[in-house]
């Protein structure tokens, strides 16, 4: 629900730019993390199968090399927000690393959700704030927490039984 959320907080009034609303929509700089909460969305519905696991890793991955290419994009135009945006879809893709196991699936909401609360945070400090950035920040959270829960999920159901200790005999 909450990546649903933060996705419909794209179109929202986000902040107060000489006195005129804009939405996230307006800065391509601001939009990667609403649609990191549509990939979220698309992964919940997918469900644990082993299958969707991989097609869910497959869509962060597609989502964040697109990420990765309009942060170097952003360097080239010589806007240093760009470093930043970089340097947080390198994060991403450390994050998910290469294999398709749901346990590092699922660290992926925490690291961006953390992320964005963070951007968030730092343009509710401006005072320009519109109700579209405070609900993006609350969303952001949501987000992570719900990847702290998925991740609690993950292994509190491990299947494989507990090994038995090992023990040393003289002979």
């Amino acid at each position: 629900m909450s990546g649903l959320t933060l996705f419909v907080c794209l179109f929202l009034p986000a902040v107060q730019i000489c006195g005129t609303s804009e939405m996230p929509l307006d800065r391509p700089g601001s939009i990667p993390p609403y649609i990191y909460g549509a990939a979220f969305v698309v992964c919940a519905m997918l469900g644990p199968a082993r299958w969707a696991v991989r097609l869910a890793v497959a869509l962060l991955w597609l989502v964040t090399c697109a990420y990765a290419l309009f942060a170097m994009s952003m360097i080239a135009a010589i806007e240093p927000l760009g470093v930043v945006e970089l340097l947080a879809a390198l994060g991403v893709m450390v994050t998910l690393g290469g294999a398709a196991r749901e346990s590092r699936l699922a660290l992926v909401p925490v690291v961006v959700g953390v992320g964005s609360a963070v951007w968030f945070s730092i343009l509710l400090a401006t005072g320009e704030a519109r109700y579209g950035a405070w609900l993006s920040f609350a969303s952001a959270f949501g987000v992570a927490i719900a990847g702290l829960l998925w991740r609690y999920d993950i292994t509190a159901e491990d299947p494989s039984p507990p090994l038995p200790r090992a023990t040393a005999r003289e002979r």
